[in-house]
């Protein structure tokens, strides 16, 4: 039988087919099953900047609208019985880990340098082997210029690099 391995993002694959993020990898019994049918490594269904930057936005608000805050009002959010994309990201990266022994991408669709860029920091400790990048800055903002657009690109890259250690790739529209 022919040796497919080969080498993606410096990760160890046992053959070239990673499954792209999409609904096929939202969930423990998928990439299990992705798993068992062959494949070598699953980018995470991408979680969006703007999701990211909302529940962070609503979270702050909630907390300061009490007149003070106790240390435990933190815990009590992150907690919380509410949905928060964010915490299930985390929380599927982690259990993924537990369940299968290929490598795990976690995916951000970002626009940005800003807020966001605490949250890999996030990923890398519940276990992503690798983060995937997804930028597309829309080329129909008339007032940014090329340099513009590339100085946000680079920008994302290096708040993401100063937060974690794992492998960066970087998907980029036209």
């Amino acid at each position: 039988m022919s040796d497919l391995s080969t080498k993606y993002l410096g990760l160890s694959l046992k053959n070239p087919i990673i499954i792209a993020s999409s609904g096929l990898t939202d969930s423990v019994e998928s990439i299990k099953i992705l798993e068992k049918n062959g494949a070598a490594a699953v980018v995470l269904k991408s979680l969006f900047e703007e999701e990211i930057v909302a529940e962070m936005d609503a979270n702050l608000k909630k907390m300061a609208s009490s007149s003070f805050i106790y240390p435990e009002t933190l815990d009590f959010y992150e907690d919380s019985d509410e949905e928060n994309l964010s915490m299930k990201y985390l929380e599927l990266i982690t259990d993924v880990k537990k369940e299968v022994k290929i490598p795990i991408i976690a995916s951000i669709n970002c626009v940005t340098a800003d807020q966001w860029t605490f949250f890999p920091k996030q990923i890398a400790e519940s276990g992503a082997d690798a983060i995937e990048l997804n930028l597309f800055l829309l080329p129909s903002d008339f007032n940014r210029d090329s340099k513009a657009n590339e100085k946000v690109y680079f920008d994302i890259i290096e708040n993401v690099k100063k937060q974690v250690n794992i492998p960066i790739s970087l998907k980029v529209s036209y």
